[in-house]
């Protein structure tokens, strides 16, 4: 049986009006569509407003193959005004033609990147926490921008180089800017107040929150950020922002703040200071340690340290009724009565008790200058009894 080549002639517009396109194979030859994906994106990266190309695939499904990798970044969709695309030929011999409305030029792409690279390089430093990273950019971008109400500046370069754009360039910026750190970040298009609008929804440790930066700088502009809209979670940002679907975790932001307060070591003051300037203060849920009822005061928040409680050594020895010494040349801490002496050495896994040697979980450390300890091995090996409240994060002694 004779086959027959079927002569394929499709035009599909996308939101501008129709062009004409006479049939010449394009110089380049795509096999497949992970290939075919790739050339399209490379080009749109590129900033290329015509995208020719020979595709020497099937035709099945190809409109929603097209509609697919032009819609898989959400970065090139916001940050193009519209595209169109058509293509006609045989079957496996398929010319398709795409026309981008790019907002911005290569040059200026490449141009906010360089000062992205260079904002963040001032603004962040590397033993910074997630927290304080995504904050600083959000605050660079209030106090940097203002709200055009003119509506003429639109973009992220408008944003960056301008210092004012609507909220399509906030996002946009913010975007960028959280992507470039190492954020995984998106966009939430919706409506605020009845108008629509754009904002960033950004993953932090796997919990997923809303952050509106635009609606964190108010107008008129102000001297500093606000943080109404920061972090928040679905129930909390629908007040006055509505969308489609479930976006985000059910965990409010604080808690997680309270968690990485007590677990991050050489960071926790500054999450703390963190937590004030974000006025989410009133919600600090230190680890308490209450010892035969009585909560017991410390300079230094205890941590928790893989699952363990540590606190300062001297404060809890003391409230113990033990004496305490610090051995500077061995770094050692050693709580003492006249029945039992417990020493420890910073970073050692040993503790001993009367020159009998045990192994600790987690070994004691150094945090803003002071000896932290693990309370339940101390605690037990003077006999007590200890529990953990999980639901007021409390250790508790009797």
């Amino acid at each position: 049986m004779k086959t027959r080549k079927i002569l394929i002639l499709i035009v599909v517009f996308m939101f501008i009006s129709s062009f004409t396109y006479n049939y010449t194979e394009a110089s380049s030859i795509i096999n497949d569509t992970q290939q075919l994906k790739n050339y399209i994106m490379d080009s749109i990266y590129n900033r290329e407003s015509v995208i020719t190309l020979n595709y020497k695939g099937s035709s099945s499904d190809l409109e929603k193959t097209l509609n697919s990798i032009l819609n898989s970044d959400p970065y090139i969709n916001y940050s193009i005004n519209s595209w169109q695309w058509s293509y006609e030929g045989y079957e496996n011999n398929i010319n398709i033609t795409i026309r981008v409305n790019h907002l911005l030029t290569k040059n200026q792409e490449d141009e906010i990147d360089k000062k992205i690279n260079y904002v963040l390089s001032d603004i962040l430093s590397p033993e910074m926490t997630s927290h304080e990273k995504i904050k600083e950019i959000h605050d660079f971008i209030v106090l940097n921008t203002e709200y055009d109400t003119s509506y003429t500046n639109y973009t992220h370069y408008d944003a960056l180089f301008e210092n004012k754009s609507v909220c399509n360039g906030y996002a946009l910026l913010g975007y960028k800017m959280l992507k470039t750190a190492g954020f995984d970040v998106g966009f939430v298009e919706g409506t605020a107040n009845g108008e629509n609008h754009l904002w960033n929804v950004i993953n932090l440790s796997g919990n997923r929150y809303h952050l509106d930066i635009t609606w964190n700088d108010p107008v008129p502009n102000l001297d500093y950020p606000i943080y109404d809209y920061y972090m928040l979670t679905d129930n909390e940002i629908s007040k006055d922002h509505q969308y489609k679907g479930s976006l985000s975790t059910t965990t409010p932001y604080h808690r997680i703040l309270n968690i990485d307060i007590s677990s991050k070591l050489n960071r926790n003051n500054e999450l703390i200071e963190l937590m004030k300037d974000i006025d989410l203060y009133k919600y600090y849920d230190p680890i308490d340690i209450i010892l035969d009822g009585k909560n017991i005061s410390f300079d230094q928040p205890p941590i928790i340290q893989n699952g363990r409680t540590l606190v300062p050594f001297r404060a809890i020895y003391e409230n113990f009724g033990m004496e305490v010494d610090w051995v500077a040349e061995e770094r050692k801490a050693i709580g003492y009565d006249n029945i039992l002496n417990i020493s420890m050495k910073i970073d050692s896994d040993r503790a001993y008790i009367n020159n009998m040697e045990f192994i600790l979980d987690t070994p004691p450390i150094i945090v803003n200058s002071r000896t932290l300890v693990p309370i339940r091995f101390i605690s037990e090996s003077l006999g007590k009894e200890v529990s953990w409240d999980n639901v007021n994060r409390n250790v508790i002694i009797k």
